[in-house]
């Protein structure tokens, strides 16, 4: 992976606004859309980097992340950035 661009949509009131590029391909969240929180974006991008999570490549234009059967579920890959999610927070109150 030798970049990783998150971007806003730009929208104010989007519900999914941040897009996720690695190596200029759009990596979507298993849900198929962009991503909530910019946080939970940059995490995936970690997981997919530490090689912790299936990227299907078959989808055309993007990518999502999760959707290998023979790897990490859906609901794997959420968990693991929750868990992330929270540890960041833990680390940012602890200082």
């Amino acid at each position: 992976m030798s970049s990783v661009v998150i971007q806003h949509c730009g929208h104010p009131t989007a519900l999914w606004p941040w897009a996720l590029y690695i190596d200029g391909e759009m990596v979507v969240s298993p849900n198929g859309r962009a991503w909530q929180r910019k946080e939970d974006a940059l995490n995936a991008a970690k997981l997919i980097a530490e090689g912790k999570v299936a990227v299907n490549r078959r989808l055309g234009e993007y990518t999502r992340i999760g959707r290998d059967r023979s790897q990490t579920t859906c609901s794997e890959v959420m968990a693991a950035i929750r868990s992330m999610r929270k540890a960041n927070r833990k680390k940012e109150a602890s200082t």
